[in-house]
């Protein structure tokens, strides 16, 4: 072993600690996409993830691609049709006059008439549209989703907080009876009673700490994570959450907003899809014709010769009637379909409005008003226990009733957060 080699192998032991520790510091990949969910996550990072492996918006890109394809085919002319034909070859010898054959080269084209192909690029045009606004929707819906979920994760991992700090509480309440017991101030049964109700509210901890791992697995679903397994820490909190709800209600008239929703367009886009299928089936009542040109070699007669020729299908008994009635009947239906559309949004934004109204009045009461309140109330009957001036049952519903109200306060927090982001949604918009 040469010095060189003998140097590297006495250092490569002492190396391997290191670099373990470099490759746990890494970002988490993913060996399928490359792009796994980061161990700690922001909401920027969780919108930007979704829009970019989200399952729902990969589905509706491939759609935008498909219209785009019939977009394409649906402007191609019709290829011409070539013709090569024998005939009279000679299968006996050649008579006096020599060898006898017909040979014909010929290529045929067919002429669209009654502007077919015009409307049905006005057709795949309009799909198109109709793929690209609903492309425009499903992003708008999935941020709105992840906005949701992240919120969702938050709180829950917040109501785990919540829990542990009450079940803190009535620890230390179950050690004063203890001693208030020991010094014959309470009876057994009421010391128990502290012990049971300390250990409800460290079981209803447990049910929260799972409840939130469940929602951070929801939300890895969301953000196309191969194997979601709720192991992220989310680095936003409800008070950053809550801000970015309170600054992004769209301020843009209702009547405007419409435009913009996804859905409206993609219903509008089909309206017109409809009205030019319905074009397309009148104008296949039009003839379309078959211009023809050959050249012909008939041996030994007529050795070159040239032939012109045109056809055209008489619409005698077949004038598409049946289709242009289908037609202009699923036009109709496209129509009202659309106003159904901008009518439901209508009242989708006006219900997300008073919706979000509600939940930031409803946080605002919860905030200023009734957890200072309970807050105190449990001080106060916390140290009224402690010196044996207030019951058991005094505490136990004090605490109970900080409790519901603190968690109270961060559901509050999370519908507010939640109601922004439909009412983004509703306006065809994403929150800032």
């Amino acid at each position: 072993m040469t010095r060189g080699r003998a140097k590297r192998a006495a250092v490569r032991p002492a190396s391997w600690p290191l670099v373990a520790l470099l490759l746990a510091l890494l970002p988490a990949t993913s060996r399928a996409d490359g792009a796994a969910t980061p161990r700690t996550l922001s909401l920027a990072d969780a919108r930007r993830l979704a829009a970019e492996r989200n399952w729902a918006l990969a589905a509706a890109r491939s759609g935008v691609q498909q219209a785009e394809g019939l977009r394409v085919q649906a402007g191609a002319w019709p290829n011409p049709v070539a013709l090569a034909s024998a005939g009279k070859l000679n299968l006996t010898p050649p008579g006096p006059s020599g060898s006898s054959s017909d040979t014909a080269l010929g290529v045929t084209q067919l002429l669209e008439l009654g502007s077919k192909r015009s409307a049905r690029i006005r057709a795949a045009a309009a799909g198109l549209a109709a793929s690209q606004a609903q492309l425009a929707m499903t992003r708008v819906a999935q941020d709105a989703a992840v906005v949701k979920a992240y919120a969702v994760a938050v709180a829950a991992a917040e109501t785990a907080r919540v829990g542990r700090d009450s079940a803190q509480t009535l620890e230390r309440a179950a050690a004063i009876a203890e001693v208030r017991f020991s010094a014959g101030g309470i009876s057994a049964a009421e010391r128990d009673q502290t012990r049971v109700a300390a250990g409800r509210f460290a079981a209803d901890v447990r049910s929260a700490e799972a409840a939130a791992v469940q929602a951070r697995i929801a939300l890895q679903t969301l953000l196309g994570e191969p194997v979601p397994d709720g192991a992220v820490t989310l680095s936003d909190d409800l008070a950053s959450l809550l801000r970015l709800a309170a600054a992004g209600a769209p301020a843009a008239p209702q009547a405007t907003a419409l435009e913009s929703r996804g859905d409206v367009r993609a219903a509008r886009a089909a309206a017109e899809q409809a009205r030019a299928q319905a074009d397309l089936q009148r104008a296949q009542r039009v003839p379309d014709l078959s211009l023809s040109a050959q050249y012909e070699r008939d041996l030994p007669d007529n050795p070159n010769t040239l032939g012109f020729g045109v056809s055209i299908t008489l619409p005698i008994f077949d004038r598409n009637q049946g289709a242009i009635a289908a037609a202009q009947a699923a036009s109709q239906q496209a129509a009202s379909e659309a106003a159904r559309v901008r009518a439901q949004a209508n009242a989708e934004v006006a219900a997300a409005r008073a919706a979000l109204a509600a939940a930031l009045d409803r946080h605002r009461s919860y905030v200023e008003e009734l957890l200072p309140r309970a807050e105190a109330a449990s001080r106060t009957v916390a140290f009224s226990y402690e010196k044996g001036l207030a019951s058991l049952l005094e505490l136990l519903e004090a605490e109970r009733s900080l409790n519901e109200v603190r968690l109270a306060a961060v559901d509050s927090q999370a519908d507010a957060v939640g109601a922004a982001a439909d009412l983004a949604a509703a306006c065809g918009e994403t929150l800032p």
